[in-house]
């Protein structure tokens, strides 16, 4: 099912999401809700609680993270970010070029995977989002304003 997918600045976006507790079949729905919805927007990743759903659940391409966390990273590179919460804003942000991190899986599996480039990034900025961060969060006070002041004026 396509979900609607919330924008900045709802609340929902800077919850700290809660962990799984169990994979079970609503979490599987959840997954598959995700990937849709992902698919539909034309996006790289989604999280859950840019669903209004505050668990620790996230999809990037065909990657499933629940529970995920960023074991280390190396490498940095300054690539322009937007996101689907954020629609149209695109800012330059600075983050790993590559990251190894472990899940779970929507079998429940835990798993441990070490990604590059545009997969790193998706990935740190999916889990932000587990975390009520956004990709705005990195820039400057100055910057983050003028940014969104234009972006609310579309």
């Amino acid at each position: 099912m396509i979900l609607p997918i919330h924008t900045y600045p709802d609340p929902v976006l800077r919850a700290m999401c809660a962990r799984v507790a169990t994979v079970d079949v609503d979490i599987q729905r959840l997954v598959i809700d995700l990937r849709d919805t992902m698919s539909a927007a034309n996006g790289l990743g989604l999280a859950a609680p840019q669903v209004g759903v505050d668990l620790r659940v996230a999809v990037v391409g065909e990657l499933v993270l629940i529970n995920p966390v960023i074991e280390s990273g190396a490498g940095e590179a300054t690539e322009p970010e937007g996101c689907l919460s954020l629609p149209g804003l695109i800012a330059p942000i600075s983050r790993h070029t590559q990251i190894t991190f472990s899940a779970t899986s929507e079998a429940g599996e835990r798993y441990s995977l070490e990604v590059f480039g545009e997969h790193a990034r998706a990935v740190q900025h999916e889990v932000d989002h587990l975390d009520g961060k956004l990709f705005i969060d990195y820039l400057g006070p100055v910057k983050r304003d003028l940014l969104l002041s234009r972006w609310r004026k579309r």
